[in-house]
């Protein structure tokens, strides 16, 4: 009885629909033992517990087929031209329509040209707003020609202690 509560509790709890999104509702599945499978129904209630467990895609997988804030496009439709296939593509049949090999190429060569255009051209924005950010912050105040200044020496004589000598010089 208890193995069939756990199997009923783990079928309940194993995926969540969130906003579409399939999740995990608990950190780890452990299968049962090896020693507590003595008959039929317990061999019965771990097929279960196999047939249940969802594969969730690998690392790389999930980091391909997020959107990312600075392009607004997956790295695989960048690199790919198209999303990847997914294993909730298979549950929710999401299924892709058919066309001819040199229609699906030719379709392929003109996002892909698109979508580097697109993305070459968000980098060269984000990279001029980055700078421009940097520029405002890299010499705010600005020095004449024959002000005085402090020049920064670290250069010390080997005979006394850093704690005595200074670093700094009067230039002007």
């Amino acid at each position: 009885m208890a193995e069939q509560n756990f199997v009923l509790d783990l079928n309940q709890r194993i995926v969540k629909t969130n906003d579409g999104e399939i999740i995990l509702n608990f950190p780890k599945i452990r299968a049962l033992p090896t020693w507590t499978v003595k008959t039929l129904k317990d061999i019965e209630i771990r097929e279960q517990i196999y047939n249940s467990v969802i594969y969730v895609y690998n690392g790389r997988d999930a980091y391909r087929s997020e959107v990312h804030k600075l392009t607004g496009r997956t790295p695989a439709s960048v690199v790919f031209g198209t999303e990847l296939r997914l294993p909730i593509d298979l549950i929710t049949d999401r299924s892709r329509k058919e066309e001819h090999a040199n229609d699906y190429f030719s379709h392929l060569k003109n996002r892909l040209r698109l979508t580097h255009e697109d993305v070459r051209q968000k980098l060269k924005l984000e990279s001029d707003r980055m700078m421009t950010s940097y520029d405002l912050r890299a010499n705010t105040c600005g020095f004449e020609v024959g002000e005085k200044v402090w020049l920064y020496n670290p250069n010390r004589a080997k005979e006394k202690s850093p704690k005595l000598q200074k670093s700094e010089s009067e230039l002007g």
